[in-house]
């Protein structure tokens, strides 16, 4: 598929966009005539490159479990080359760090290019905070995962179906009070307005529950640090959040990740195109 008919114009896919990560040089969509078949293989063969890239250091990524790619396939035109642009750039960052000679689960180097990528500035002292088993996501202002570095994926049995093609809060629970905590502090962090790396330590560990995965996993997980990122007029566009993972629910052996498949494939199945 070609994807090179385009007018670069600065566009922003919000909320309403399930596939909204990036803020990108993207189409003025001038109607290229492409089939949902041609757009759904792009996204298949991005989705397997990063695969392999996990595959590097040993990480399993999912790219989907249904051929058709459900979640994807329920998307607008518009939404599939979104989240087409978003997962290339996604990618991208992970080809870069290896072309600067580092291996793609350094998460200074990965996070430093998420954030360049996204036309940001960190605070000066974030890279401080950042662990070599630190659990890295980027959270725009719509409180929506921009950006995730691989380690995450140890802890997550979703998509890359579902994470790049279905609306963010619809993936987790926990339980609302600690979720309405987390809001009081963003909203403060927000209002502050401050280039400034925040120490979480009042919101206490606690498990997180996929809703509607292949496998469900429960996760342990423990915020260490808030730090937020400047755009060129000096107010926060987006948050990084620095913290420690571990499943919380025991491993499945393979008669119970067979039997999870299965329901997963039913559910599914009737969605696809």
């Amino acid at each position: 598929m070609k994807i090179e008919n385009y007018l670069i114009s600065r566009l922003y896919f919000f909320q309403d966009n399930p596939a909204a990560i990036f803020w990108y040089d993207s189409a003025m969509l001038t109607k290229l005539k492409v089939s949902a078949f041609e757009l759904k293989e792009r996204f298949g063969e991005l989705a397997l490159e990063l695969v392999d890239l996990a595959s590097t250091i040993n990480i399993k990524i999912l790219p989907y479990q249904v051929d058709s790619l459900p979640h994807f396939s329920r998307l607008k035109e518009e939404q599939m080359l979104s989240a087409i642009e978003v997962l290339d750039n996604y990618v991208g960052i992970f080809k870069r760090t290896v072309e600067k000679g580092y291996r793609v689960n350094e998460s200074k180097m990965v996070t430093w290019l998420a954030i360049k990528s996204l036309g940001l500035t960190p605070s000066s002292d974030l890279f401080h905070y950042i662990e070599e088993d630190s659990v890295i996501e980027i959270y725009n202002a719509e409180n929506i995962q921009i950006f995730r570095n691989l380690k995450f994926f140890e802890f997550c049995s979703y998509t890359l179906d579902d994470i790049f093609c279905r609306p963010w809060p619809s993936l987790y629970r926990r339980v609302e009070a600690l979720t309405e905590e987390i809001l009081t502090l963003k909203d403060r962090i927000y209002a502050e307005n401050r280039l400034k790396t925040y120490k979480v330590d009042h919101i206490p560990p606690h498990e997180v529950q996929e809703v509607d995965s292949a496998f469900r996993y429960k996760i342990k997980t423990e915020g260490k640090y808030v730090s937020t990122l400047f755009d060129s007029s000096k107010r926060i566009k987006a948050v990084v959040v620095v913290e420690n993972a571990s499943l919380a629910s025991p491993p499945l052996s393979m008669r119970e990740q067979e039997e999870c498949l299965k329901e997963y494939y039913a559910r599914n199945a009737n969605d696809s195109l």
